[in-house]
This record gives structure tokens, sequence and C-alpha cells, in this order.
């Protein structure tokens, strides 16, 4: 009987010290795993009042995830999801933030070296089913250089390590796109397509100088036709 007291209090500390291991594995967790989540609108590449479809962006430290679900794509078209990153959005030109191809291409600079230092790359690719609807989803994390789209069509013998990567996930603007490779092929010509930014494209893409859709007429009906046909910004 002497002892119970003694028992009761150390059985009680024993709680105490483990619902205080608890609480604080549970805020290391919420810390480390909370990351700033953004939804978008998905627009067309060219003026339309509707929304094609939605994207959702998760940021943390370490790189980005992305998810696209897109409507209104080609039935038969193989079509890739992509991360468009400018690291540095602030030094978009002539507005910070007024992001887009002029500023990975600009004159003066290698491929995405310019003050945004921009880079693009695939998340996933698939075949569009009859109801025209399409899912991509991936995760880039910082410095991955795998998948670049810009290795894609500027790195060459003179200039290989062209690509920028990742640097910067939680500052970054992130553009989540859809780009339509045509009408599906077979075997590895079709793993080209569902997977790489050039997969299936022959000469020039449709649309305007950096093949994106100015108008129905420039989504791809055509083996050998690509261009970007659909677009949803995130800001930082």
């Amino acid at each position: 009987m002497t002892n119970q007291p003694f028992n009761s209090r150390k059985g009680l500390l024993a709680i105490i010290v483990t619902l205080l291991a608890f609480l604080l594995v549970v805020s290391i967790t919420l810390v480390e795993g909370s990351s700033p989540r953004t939804t978008s609108d998905l627009y067309w590449t060219y003026p339309s009042p509707d929304a094609t479809g939605t994207t959702t962006l998760v940021r943390t430290k370490n790189g980005i995830e992305g998810s696209i679900r897109a409507e209104g794509l080609r039935p038969g078209n193989a079509v890739t999801g992509w991360f468009i990153v400018f690291n540095h959005p602030e030094n978009c030109l002539p507005d910070p933030y007024d992001c887009g191809p002029d500023d990975i291409f600009l004159e003066g600079y290698a491929p995405g070296h310019g003050p945004a230092q921009a880079d693009f790359f695939v998340m996933s690719g698939h075949v569009i089913g009859d109801d025209g609807k399409g899912t991509f989803s991936g995760r880039l994390a910082v410095n991955d250089l795998r998948g670049s789209g810009l290795a894609e069509v500027a790195c060459d013998q003179q200039n290989p390590d062209c690509t920028v990567g990742l640097t910067n996930p939680e500052g970054a603007l992130v553009v989540l796109a859809t780009h339509d490779h045509g009408p599906k092929k077979t075997g590895q010509l079709l793993v080209e397509q569902i997977s790489s930014f050039l997969g299936g494209c022959v000469g020039p893409f449709n649309g305007n100088v950096y093949g994106m859709a100015e108008g129905p007429h420039d989504i791809p009906d055509e083996a050998g036709e690509c261009s970007t046909i659909q677009v949803s910004p995130h800001m930082p």
C-alpha cells in the first residue's frame, strides 16, 4: 500500500512523457511535411473563355510535385504533361512575374540561362481516350536535370551542359502545361511520344515560333505535328 502513490505518480509521469514525445513527433512531421499547395485552372494557349481543366502544385524546399487534369484533348493523340519553371520570376522581362517563352530563349543568353533561369521538364504522358480527358502527374527535385525539354532542343556537342534545372522551388513561377505529339504511334516511337518533348515531332511545331498553339487549328491531327496546347500558372 505504501508504494501505490509512488507507482501512480510514476505511471502518470510515463504517460506525460509519452504524450510529449508523441506531440513532438507530430509537430516535427507537420513542419517537415507541410507544403504550400496551390490549385489553378488550366487554359488553352490561345484565347478561350472557359477553363479546360485544373492543376495542383505542391512545393517543398527539396522540389515540387504537380498534377494536371485536362479535358478537351484530341482522342487518339499522345500527350505529355510538363513543368515549366522560372526560378527567378522577378527577373522576367519586360515585367517581373510576367514570364513566357521569351524568357527561356532570351536573346544574348544561352537558352534558359537568362535572368529568369528557366527550364522545362516532363511529368508523364499517355494516349488520350475517347472521352478527351488526360491526367498527368510527376515530381521534380532540386537540381535533377533528367527529362529536360530544354536539353532536347538546345543542348548539342558544343553546348552539352545547357540545362538549368529547378533551383528555387519555393520561389519559382511554375507553369504546368500539356504538349500534344499528334496521333499515337507504336513501339519505341510511342514511348518517345509520351516521355520526351520532341517525340514524334517532325519539322517546325504548330502554332507560333515557340510551338504554342494559337487556335484549335494548331492542335495536332496528323503524324509529325506537335504543339503545346494548355497552360496553368502557379505563382510563388
